[in-house]
């Protein structure tokens, strides 16, 4: 399977909720990416609050952030 077959599938597993991102959430709810699915991407987006828990994990199923997952 090719690089771009690779980031084509894990987009659609994850968009499909058929596979998750690594991560964790805390005692609040929010939701946090672990150290090896955290890339540059994720600084320039909204850190949990209360407000909006999932704001990394929606980010770490777009096709954005898993082109740099694979080829970085």
């Amino acid at each position: 399977m090719t690089k771009t077959e690779k980031i084509e599938n894990t987009y659609y597993r994850r968009k499909n909720r058929l596979e998750h991102p690594e991560g964790s959430f805390d005692s609040a709810g929010r939701w946090y990416p672990a150290e090896e699915e955290e890339r540059d991407c994720c600084a320039h987006i909204r850190r949990p609050s209360r407000a909006y828990p999932y704001s990394l994990l929606v980010h770490c199923r777009t096709k954005k952030h898993i082109r740099r997952l694979y080829l970085s």
